[in-house]
Parts: C-alpha cells; structure tokens; sequence
C-alpha cells in the first residue's frame, strides 16, 4: 500500500523529473479556489511567490494543473496587474527552459512554455522588461519552433490543449509588435509562417490558421513594413498547388493548399478590420486581394 500512495504521488508530484516536497506544493483545491474567487490572491500569500509555483505546472500532464490552473490564473493575474513586469522578469527564464526542451514527451512543455512567454513579450511591449539579448534569443527560438516542431496536435482527448503552433504563433505575435524587431526580421517571420504553411501534412482545424494569420497582421500592422516582401510571400503562398491528382486529393499537398487557403483569407479578412481605422491596413488588403487574385 505504501508503495502505491508513493506512486500516486509521483504521478502528481514527479512528472518533470525535478525532485519537489509535497509540503512545498498547494494542494489542487487551493488552486481551484483561486478559480472560484475570481482570481483573487489568498490572505497570507502573494502573487509573485504563487506564479512561480505555478510556473511549475507548465508541461504538467494534467491538462487542469497545466492550462485551467498553470496558464489562466497567471494570465488573469498579468491581465489585471497584479503581476508587475518584474515578476514576469524573473519567470521567463523558467518558462523559457521548456520553450527549448526538445522531444516528443516535452512536447507540451514547448506549448505552455511560448503561451506564457506570450505574456511576458505582450507585457514587454508596454513596459520593457526583456533585456536585448534575451528579446533576440526568444525570436530566434520561437521562429525555430514554429518551423521545426513536429508535433502539431491542437486538442486532444487524452490529454487536453497542446496546440504548439497556435501558441508560438502567439508569442510571434507579441514580438513582432515590439518596437524591439529591426526590419530585417519581418522577412525572417514571414517565411516562418510561410514555412509553417508549407510543410504541415495534415489540415489545421483548431485555430491555428487564424493565430498564424495574426503574426502577419501585426507585420502589416508597423510603421517600418515592408510591403513588398509580405505581398511577394502571399503571392507565394497563393500560388501552391491545388493538391489534386485528378479528381483525388493528395493527402498532403491538399492538406498544404488549405491550410495556406485559409491562411490567406484570415489575413484579408483581419486587415480589412484594421482598415476601417488604420487606412494603410487597408490599402494592404486590397494590394493582397490584387496579388493572390490577379
């Protein structure tokens, strides 16, 4: 029996491979009256000492520990400023420990890592809290991830959201609003999306095309942009095969034209509502529709 009640706590406790004192570790009902409480931080406790132990469900097997409590508790704390840029200042290096962790089984390490890390880049934009090395390093990393990671499951039963692309696109996202990015990296993001596009073998059903076509957007979005580089990368994009042998789909080619299909269309549809305030977005749009159409 004792044997048993070990493994069970194991299961809870062990999963990363770090040794961890249960008496350190609050229960999972602390966590959910958090929940329940709409986020407010316990009497006695502070946010900064409770994100870090948060931060420790990231990866977590557990989809409750790693998404519902892990991510959304500090994320509803970074939302509201209960978390300072200098409490985010000292999680990146944790989170972004799984953002390089490599293999299939840290696969949802590098999911929750870079969703996370999206919060601290967001933040990064209104207040700097990456130093410049660190800003670079984290480009550099998410534009690999996104073109190399194998693993592009959005939800599964088994064990919730893994969702890498969406995520890392996320964190793109936040980078490339940052005043941080130099005009030459705009050409660097855009062939990794287009990468991205062109290699998935199989039909994005969860989002992604929309979170991929949201980095673009915010490419489009800045004062230095490189309009002939984005509209030469959509052209490109446009003109993939259909993915057709006769009246049969090919498994991947198909898979490839939809995606990069439902990519370009995500991108117009978001600079057209950009447009309506930000008349260069709209001029984008129709530039875009001019190049993938004629």
């Amino acid at each position: 029996m004792r044997r048993i009640l070990l493994g069970l706590m194991c299961g809870g406790l062990c999963w990363s491979g770090r040794a961890t004192v249960a008496a350190d570790v609050h229960p999972v009902e602390f966590w959910r009256d958090i929940v329940r409480h709409e986020y407010a931080v316990p009497a006695g406790a502070t946010a900064p000492a409770l994100a870090r132990e948060l931060a420790e469900f990231v990866g977590h097997p557990d989809p409750v520990l790693r998404d519902e409590f892990g991510y959304t508790i500090t994320a509803e704390w970074v939302r509201r400023g209960t978390l300072a840029p200098e409490d985010l200042r000292l999680l990146v290096p944790i989170w972004r420990a799984h953002l390089r962790a490599a293999g299939p089984d840290r696969v949802l390490g590098r999911a929750f890592g870079a969703l996370n890390l999206a919060l601290a880049a967001a933040a990064d934009v209104r207040h700097p809290l990456l130093e410049e090395p660190e800003y670079r390093g984290l480009l550099d990393e998410a534009l690999q991830l996104l073109t190399n990671e194998e693993d592009l499951r959005g939800w599964d039963p088994a064990v919730g959201w893994v969702h890498v692309t969406a995520h890392v696109a996320d964190l793109l996202k936040a980078l490339v609003r940052s005043p941080r990015l130099q005009p030459a990296d705009q050409s660097r993001v855009l062939a990794a999306l287009a990468r991205r596009l062109e290699t998935a073998p199989e039909v994005f059903v969860h989002g992604e095309g929309d979170r991929l076509a949201a980095v673009a957007v915010a490419v489009a979005m800045r004062d230095d942009f490189d309009r002939v580089e984005f509209l030469a990368v959509m052209t490109r994009l446009a003109g993939l095969p259909e993915g057709f042998s006769g009246i049969a789909p090919v498994p991947v080619a198909y898979a490839v034209r939809r995606n990069a299909v439902a990519f370009l269309e995500a991108v117009y549809f978001a600079l057209g509502v950009q447009g309506l305030k930000h008349p260069p977005a709209k001029a984008t749009a129709e530039a875009l529709l001019a190049a993938i159409t004629g």
